[in-house]
């Protein structure tokens, strides 16, 4: 009854997708958690339209091998014993066989891997072996990694959310820095002197009906669209909400106070944030790093990949 309701008032309020001019080599991903693990798999899915990845908390490209029980074991518990190798010939079979763009792609893209020392939920080892997978298709030196002490399994921010060292629901800490001012410059470049100010009525919600049945990918989007990114070429950013993260679970904290739209506004780069249902295959509304969708999840086939594809199309992000 509650999706019922909140899909009513998401059509009610939604607005017509706008027109906006993307920079087609400027497209770059992040999230945290689940997000975290799709914004791997989607990058490296992507790479012809993906130019760079951040993940905070997640694990290695096809980690969990679709099996729920080895992604929790394996993943998150005890991400030490993740074969990397193994992974790594998965990925060159999918290359193969076209099911992900060529991995000469990634060579100069770049990745930024962060997570809490004191993470509970995804072992902070995770972030070493999707190092280690990578090192394998891009250039070493555009890899950043750092392990945060005292910072449990939440979206750091300077001053909102839980206590850093918490690992607890809206999953946002407070950890005296900006996770999102650091992925931004990361991927797009200092900010200026002069800050521009955000203005809550650049973030709207828009309507827009996953083209892949049974997706799990909400009919709506929020989307930050910079000021002058309405007349000009910007940069976009892809920013995945992890589970119990969509507003399902905690409303508009995540897409208002993660902090992606201060920056955004003073870099001109417009974030985009896609929505995962809860459902009875996914209670908790995480992305499909899992195989729940189906045995193509973390491939340009997966369900979700393609309507990601579809939704930056539709936004003006041609796939040449």
């Amino acid at each position: 009854m509650f999706i019922l309701s909140l899909l009513l008032t998401v059509a009610a309020i939604a607005e017509p997708l706008p027109k906006i001019q993307i920079h087609q080599e400027k497209t770059t991903v992040s999230g945290i958690s689940s997000g975290a693990f799709m914004a791997i798999q989607t990058h490296i899915a992507l790479s012809n339209i993906i130019t760079g990845s951040s993940a905070i908390a997640g694990g290695p490209f096809w980690c969990s091998k679709g099996s729920l029980e080895h992604g929790i074991s394996h993943c998150m518990s005890e991400p030490e014993k993740i074969n990397t190798h193994e992974l790594l010939t998965k990925l060159r079979d999918y290359e193969k066989t076209d099911l992900i763009a060529p991995t000469q792609n990634l060579r100069n893209d770049k990745i930024l891997l962060l997570h809490g020392e004191a993470d509970t939920v995804v072992k902070s080892s995770a972030v070493e072996k999707t190092k280690e997978l990578y090192q394998a298709l891009v250039d070493e030196a555009q890899i950043t990694t750092s392990i945060v002490p005292n910072m449990g399994h939440g979206f750091p921010t300077k001053q909102y959310g839980n206590k850093c060292n918490k690992s607890a629901s809206p999953w946002i800490n407070q950890c005296g820095f900006s996770a999102a001012e650091k992925i931004l410059t990361y991927f797009y470049g200092s900010l200026p002197e002069e800050l521009e100010k955000p203005s809550s009525k650049n973030l709207k919600i828009y309507n827009f009906t996953p083209i892949i049945k049974d997706s799990g990918i909400a009919p709506y989007f929020y989307l930050y669209l910079p000021k002058k990114c309405a007349n000009t070429t910007c940069a976009l950013h892809i920013a995945f909400h992890g589970c119990q993260m969509s507003p399902e679970f905690i409303g508009t904290k995540f897409v208002k106070n993660a902090g992606y739209n201060a920056i955004a506004e003073s870099l001109g780069v417009v974030i985009l944030y896609p929505q995962i249902l809860k459902t009875s295959k996914n209670p908790n509304g995480c992305w499909d790093w899992l195989g729940y969708t189906d045995e193509n999840f973390a491939t340009n086939r997966g369900k979700q990949i393609q309507v990601i594809q579809a939704l930056l199309n539709e936004l003006g992000l041609k796939n040449e």
